[in-house]
């Protein structure tokens, strides 16, 4: 197997090894200091008017589960991925939306410092995937479609 696959199939079970680490310091936050979480949907332009509608302790719970939800989510598409290198188009604009969405989170103190971190450093990995997925012509070559192919690949 090309070095080129082996390292972006790494940085792929990276960046979903991360998000999971992202979303466990979530709970631990959500378990440990629901005083943050409820500061956090009361003050969001994403739930405030749900928080005032539904009241905190529904929003809280929404936003806790919602969350949770999209991490898993994208920690499964990059496992999978990580095996379906293949399909770049759809890696990339995976790699992108969640760098974007990671580095915004890096800059929020929602889910703690822990999660800041993983965050930052989470974009560090994406942006090294997806140098790897387009770099050269040779290692878009080891990630071309093959005739023997299988789940993706």
């Amino acid at each position: 197997m090309p070095a080129t696959i082996v390292w972006t199939r790494r940085l792929f079970i990276a960046a979903a090894a991360l998000d999971f680490l992202a979303l466990l310091a979530f709970l631990a936050v959500y378990l440990f200091s629901r005083a943050t979480i409820v500061e956090w949907v009361t003050t969001s332009p994403a739930f405030a008017a749900q928080a005032r509608h539904d009241g905190v302790d529904a929003t809280v719970t929404y936003a806790t589960v919602s969350v949770s939800v999209v991490h898993l989510v994208i920690t499964v598409l990059f496992l999978w991925l990580a095996f379906a290198l293949r399909r770049r188009i759809l890696a990339t604009v995976l790699l992108v939306v969640t760098t974007i969405v990671d580095a915004f989170v890096a800059t929020t103190p929602v889910g703690g410092v822990v999660q800041q971190v993983v965050m930052a450093v989470a974009v560090l990995v994406k942006v090294a995937a997806l140098v790897l997925l387009w770099r050269s012509p040779r290692h878009r070559k080891d990630l071309a479609p093959s005739e023997s192919s299988s789940l993706g690949e």
